[in-house]
């Protein structure tokens, strides 16, 4: 599989680190922030910079919801995960509804992400539940 740039952004730094390490070993490119204002900067500055987008949901000034949103607007055009600790069948649909690709809760095992990144990267697009 090609190198996939990916935009990784999280309030929680350790599992920002540990996102990005498990992809990175995965041979992907990967770019973090535990900041969702600066991940919306980077995003709509440069929106053809990377393939994907994974983003936690609950975090504070701005939500991956938010998030998701901004980017989309933008322009950005690839595939995006969103995961969080408690998703509704409802706000799956919204998030699909707003762009999102995949939704995975957590606490969700890492080894999960590769396999939705390569499921996305084939074409295979719609929300994925895991966990």
């Amino acid at each position: 599989m090609p190198v996939t740039n990916i935009f990784v952004v999280d309030d929680d730094e350790l599992l920002v680190e540990c996102v990005s390490m498990v992809l990175q070993e995965a041979g992907h490119s990967v770019e973090a922030v535990s900041d969702s204002g600066k991940a919306l900067h980077a995003l709509t500055s440069r929106p053809g910079c990377y393939d994907i987008l994974i983003s936690d949901n609950n975090m504070p000034n701005m939500s991956g919801r938010e998030l998701i949103e901004g980017v989309r607007k933008a322009g950005f055009r690839g595939k995006i995960i969103v995961y969080s600790g408690s998703v509704s069948l409802d706000e799956e649909v919204g998030f699909k509804a707003i762009g999102a690709d995949a939704v995975l809760r957590k606490p969700f095992d890492l080894k999960l992400l590769v396999p939705t990144i390569e499921d996305l990267c084939a074409g295979q697009c719609g929300v994925r539940v895991a966990g």
